[in-house]
């Protein structure tokens, strides 16, 4: 696979590839209007994804929604009824609706479980379907929905979808970092 080197932060290098397909790229570096009242909590997951995918996606990220973004994310009251289909049942945390280039977050949540909940949406952006375990499980418990770690078995289906260097992935979970790195990333913004 051809490749071009990318500096990321202070001393760290990663592969991006540079075959791709133009949705591949697009997926990789969306726009993402946020909705200031959750600004903090999705920016926490965006950098649980920038920093488990070594940089390689890295997302156009803007306060509100003024119809230029990929993907319009906002919490919403309530749990969701129905999400991507017809076929769906139940309740959902959350939903990530391309059809609408929307993500929608339940505002009826703990903090940490928006968290994840939004981690695992910026998956399915991303083209990931549900897995048997980890982040992309649909049925996850209760301890995995308070606990936001993007795990190996997601980043190996990244690395599936991409292409990417399994080598150049990482499991990263909400820790200081991340929110270190998302305070700063939000100074940046306002």
């Amino acid at each position: 696979m051809l490749g071009l080197l990318l500096a990321v932060g202070c001393s760290q290098t990663v592969m991006v590839p540079v075959d791709t397909t133009e949705q591949e790229r697009h997926a990789l570096a969306p726009t993402l209007g946020i909705d200031e009242s959750i600004l903090d909590l999705t920016m926490s997951a965006i950098v649980m994804w920038q920093d488990a995918t070594g940089g390689l996606y890295q997302p156009d990220t803007h306060i509100g929604c003024d119809g230029t973004e990929t993907f319009c994310i906002r919490e919403v009251p309530g749990m969701l009824g129905q999400c991507l289909g017809p076929d769906d049942t139940g309740v959902f945390n959350g939903c990530c609706d391309s059809k609408n280039h929307e993500i929608r977050l339940s505002e009826s949540m703990f903090l940490d479980e928006k968290i994840s909940t939004l981690a695992h949406e910026l998956g399915h952006s991303l083209g990931l379907g549900h897995g048997t375990d980890g982040l992309m499980a649909a049925n996850r418990d209760h301890g995995e929905r308070h606990s936001p770690c993007i795990d190996q078995t997601t980043l190996d289906a990244f690395a599936a979808r991409f292409g990417a260097d399994p080598g150049t992935l990482g499991v990263t979970c909400y820790d200081e970092d991340v929110r270190s790195e998302m305070l700063s990333q939000l100074d940046e913004m306002r």
